[in-house]
């Protein structure tokens, strides 16, 4: 985190903000986890059975969302240097 995400800053921006639109759209279909445990990919073994597709989704969601504000944000900050 603080080698890359904090000098830099957009991709830390780009993480938070990818991050809170899956976590908005898994809240907004009431995904649930039978136990607390590990988030992201690892995470998928404590989300009920159920809920494994709109989890997988959300999860999608977080990475593409994440990986266009990163290279978004990348390419502006490389056009004004």
């Amino acid at each position: 985190m603080f080698g890359v995400n904090l000098r830099y800053r957009y991709p830390f921006y780009a993480a938070m903000v990818g991050s809170g639109l899956a976590a908005a759209f898994i809240a907004f279909f009431n995904v649930n986890a039978t136990a607390l445990g590990a988030a992201g990919l690892v995470g998928i073994a404590s989300i009920r059975a159920g809920d494994w597709g709109m989890y997988s989704v959300g999860m999608l969601i977080s990475f593409v969302v994440a990986f266009s504000v990163a290279i978004v944000l990348g390419l502006r900050e490389k056009a004004k240097a």
